[in-house]
């Protein structure tokens, strides 16, 4: 079944419908050509939402001036209208008094963030500003998992290193003593 000339196309020998396209490829497969938005769900309500389910659960996106994913009726990620992501809290807006645009968790038992990479690899996190691409060029924080050490950078350097026993070198990359220090001294200041 066609109405003008592929607008909409009923495929039912294989249970397809195309818009835009005579040869749908899905159960609904949306061909908006040139055009970028190729579809628009609309509620007249204060909220849209989009189910996913299939035979272990239901999942959904909402939309209420944010989005909100949701699976099993949970909240799970939460993108505010200001861009603010919560994952585990569904207000993460309350959190960016002081620029955290990333919140993970509610503030009650345990929580984490994991970057997980390859063990002959490393994991990282980049600091980025205005004139950097987000490599060490601003500062980072890297785990090798080949030699199992961690090492913090500023400025393009490694300024910091523990290695897998837990020795510190400070602009050192492989300290001998539990605290080894090159090219610069240890004050330590007394109260008066």
């Amino acid at each position: 079944l066609e109405i003008d000339s592929g607008t909409l196309s009923v495929d039912a020998s294989n249970n397809r419908v195309g818009i835009g396209t005579t040869s749908p490829s899905r159960a609904l497969h949306i061909n908006a050509g040139a055009e970028n938005n190729a579809a628009r769900f609309e509620s007249t309500d204060t909220e849209v939402v989009i189910e996913l389910k299939d035979t272990t659960g239901t999942s959904e996106i909402q939309c209420r001036n944010d989005f909100r994913f949701k699976s099993n009726s949970s909240e799970h990620v939460r993108i505010d209208s200001s861009g603010n992501v919560g994952i585990g809290t569904t207000s993460p807006s309350s959190f960016n008094a002081d620029g955290r645009n990333l919140v993970v968790g509610t503030g009650s038992g345990g929580q984490g963030l994991s970057i997980y990479s390859a063990n002959n690899n490393y994991g990282n996190i980049y600091f980025a500003d205005g004139t950097s691409d987000g490599s060490y060029n601003a500062g980072g924080i890297l785990y090798n998992h080949s030699s199992n050490f961690m090492r913090f950078d500023t400025a393009a350097g490694e300024r910091m290193r523990i290695d897998s026993v837990g020795k510190v070198g400070i602009n050192v990359t492989a300290p001998d003593k539990m605290l080894e220090v090159n090219n610069a001294g240890i004050t330590n200041h007394s109260p008066c």
